[in-house]
């Protein structure tokens, strides 16, 4: 059962920490009370992405607008951990402490960490252990905050090395009770020396002419038939190759290729005998299938799935690749020429995807339920989410389908 503990805010613009069963989400100062409440109620069934929608609904949709945040979730034998800013998450391992930090990184650190046992975050210079309270379900300032999976109650500072517990001394087992002794056995008498037994007669070797059985097997392999005075050995029965990539003919002639699609060719048939198996060409040049990420759907009634990154505009163009893949081009009308030629790149990013204008004269418009239009910072990623559409001028929208 995962413990949720947090040390209560001393300063006067805290952190707060949000707790349902299983995670935690810890949000700076500068985050409203209503998001932080929208993020809580969501937590438990979204994750991460309740997360995500309730901090770019307020925030903007560009990544670079919206807070720091730390996530940490339970999540099979591990903790699945996001870290977005400098704050530093110290995940307990058996395998000793892991450090994320989202320092560096223009999105979010993320990962899964197998057999984690605990994972705790410091929002203040120090904080003190002894104060530290269980929360089960709600929202509180704090100074800091662990998930503890494994029962056990540890410090807010970095882990220090682990050191064995001494072992329990068992408990002193009682005194057996006193048997009594045993009474005494009568002296063994000693028995007579065995007469001596006369030695048995030596048996007697094998004729000379005898032949053991592994020499009459080596000779009957090389066994000889006499007849008069002819002398026989056998040989092997000569191997009779069938004609190669040819069918029999009347008349015995092979024909290669002479084959009406019922016949059997007699080539067939004797490698049938010998138990050949058919050989297939190899598959080893079929590429592996990409797993799709959603799709898009096209006011125009295009349908895209994004298993690939995706430019759309109005004549798009691409020379990047990434590796040997190229990307997916998707041209779209625009009488008014309001779309540029390359106008929007769409591509998947670890778990998530995300759209980026290509800076274009006339912009991108991202619009969500319950949200006012937001209009795309040029060559800056965005997410999306499932529902969103982008209005990208002359009429024509993309909505974003059965996204991860």
């Amino acid at each position: 059962m995962a413990e949720v503990r947090y040390v209560p805010a001393t300063g006067a613009e805290p952190w707060r920490v949000a707790a349902a069963p299983g995670a935690l989400v810890a949000l700076p100062p500068n985050v409203s009370i209503p998001t932080i409440d929208a993020v809580w109620r969501r937590l438990g069934e979204r994750g991460i992405g309740a997360v995500i929608e309730a901090l770019t609904g307020a925030f903007g949709t560009s990544l670079a607008a919206i807070p720091d945040f730390v996530l940490v979730i339970v999540e099979g034998d591990g903790l699945r951990v996001a870290v977005r800013g400098p704050i530093e998450l110290v995940v307990e391992t058996e395998a000793g402490p892991v450090s994320v930090s989202g320092t560096g990184v223009s999105t979010w650190a993320e990962r899964l960490v197998p057999t984690a046992q605990r994972a705790s975050a410091l929002f203040v210079g120090a904080a003190d252990e002894a104060a530290s309270l269980p929360l089960v379900d709600g929202v509180v300032p704090a100074d800091a905050v662990s998930l503890d999976v494994s029962g056990a109650r540890a410090g807010f500072r970095a882990p220090a090395v682990a050191v064995a517990a001494a072992p329990v001394a068992p408990e002193p087992e009682p005194a057996p009770e006193p048997q009594p002794e045993p009474a005494p056995q009568p002296e063994p008498v000693a028995e007579p020396e065995p007469v001596a037994q006369p030695d048995p007669d030596p048996e007697p070797e094998p004729d000379s002419e005898t032949v053991a059985p592994d020499a009459e097997a080596a000779a009957s392999e090389d066994q000889v038939m006499i007849w008069g005075e002819t002398i026989v050995r056998p040989t092997a029965a000569p191997v009779i190759e069938p004609p190669d990539e040819a069918t029999l003919v009347s008349g015995g002639t092979p024909v290669a290729g002479d084959h009406d699609g019922e016949t059997i060719a007699v080539a067939d048939i004797r490698s049938a005998r010998r138990g050949e198996s058919p050989v297939y060409e190899s598959t080893e040049i079929v590429p592996a299938r990409r797993i799709a990420r959603g799709r898009i759907r096209i006011s125009d009634g295009q349908v895209v799935e994004l298993d690939n990154t995706v430019i759309v505009g109005r004549r798009p163009r691409s020379s990047r690749s990434t590796g040997d893949t190229l990307p997916t081009l998707v041209a779209v009308d625009s009488p008014d020429q309001d779309i540029s030629r390359n106008h929007v790149e769409i591509r998947a990013e670890g778990e998530h995807v995300l759209v980026v204008d290509l800076d274009t004269t006339n912009g991108s418009v991202l619009m969500r339920g319950g949200n006012d239009p937001v209009r795309l910072h040029p060559s800056e990623p965005t997410m999306v989410v499932t529902g969103d559409v982008l209005d990208i001028g002359d009429g024509v929208t993309i909505t974003f389908e059965d996204l991860p």
